[in-house]
This record gives structure tokens, sequence and C-alpha cells, in this order.
């Protein structure tokens, strides 16, 4: 998957989340090391997947990639039925050329939908969200690093608002 550009560089990554950065005007390309996994109880049958987001700090003018990590465990995962979950979001930049963790109780949702087309806007990254029957645009702030959960708008049709939900891009 691809996101960008931003300022010209792309974030790449794949299903075994692996991650780079790109700059095909420069012909440079960096691979990120991983985002260490958290520990987790050894005794939980445990599934996860990633999502990530990418832009610019507008008060440093550097890059960042957000790692979004969500375990479920097997139940939650065939049933999509959350009662219990863990989520760790890592911040790369890089200055520090490091992940650093955030908590990942800030994130104020249960799920966090991989959108198809790239979305961010004027320091901020978008993802569509949900809890239960709640859905909310998720957004992340690059400078201040945190996140807001916004309320989906009133009166969408239902048709569109289920043939729409995962297609979030900025016009």
């Amino acid at each position: 998957m691809v996101l960008g550009p931003c300022n010209g560089i792309f974030c790449l990554f794949n299903d075994r989340d692996a991650v780079s950065l790109w700059n095909p005007a420069m012909r440079q390309f960096r691979t990120l090391p991983q985002l260490p996994l958290p520990e987790l109880p050894s005794n939980a049958e445990l599934y996860s997947y990633s999502i990530f987001g990418f832009g610019m700090d507008p008060k440093t003018n550097e890059y960042k990639v957000i790692w979004i990590r969500v375990f479920l465990d097997k139940e939650e995962w065939f049933d999509m039925v959350m009662h219990d979950h863990h989520i760790q979001v890592g911040v790369f930049s890089p200055s520090r050329d490091s992940w650093r963790e955030l908590d990942g109780n800030l994130v104020p949702v249960r799920y966090v939908y991989e959108s198809k087309f790239y979305s961010y806007a004027n320091g901020f990254y978008y993802w569509f969200a949900g809890d239960k029957d709640d859905r909310f645009i998720l957004s992340f702030d690059m400078a201040n690093e945190v996140f807001l959960a916004i309320p989906e708008p009133d009166g969408i049709p239902e048709l569109i608002r289920d043939a729409s939900w995962k297609q979030f891009a900025f016009y």
C-alpha cells in the first residue's frame, strides 16, 4: 500500500508490516525498523492488524509515520465482537530514527479502518473508525501527537453510508 505523496515523499507498507519511506525525486529509499511488539498475555491466542498514517508535523516540518496495531483474541477476530482488545500506537520520525510508543488507550475508538486513499491534510491524518454501532472520523494531530474522534455527520443515507464507509479521500 502507498500513502502520499506528502511534499514528494511516499510511505510504503505491506501486509507483513514492512514500512519504508521513498523519495523518488532524490532516488532515496529507506526501510524503517519494526515497531517492537508490546508485552501481551502469553496464554491468549491473539490476532492483530495494522493501520498506518503518514504526514508532516507543521511545527517541525518533519515527516511522521503512525502505526496503529490492534490485537484481538480469537473470538473477537472471527465474531468481530470486541470485548477486550489492546491497541499499540507508534510514531516514527526520521530525526529520532526510531519508534516512540504512545499510550494505546488514547485511541478513543475500538475499530480503525484502513482507507483506500491518502487522507492527510494540514497537519492531520484521518481514518474511519467505530465503536459498537457508532462511526467516527478518527484524526491524528501530527504536531501534538493526539487522537480525536469526530462523530459521523447526521443524515447520511444508509446505502451511501455502508457503500462508502472505507472510501475516504480529500478533494
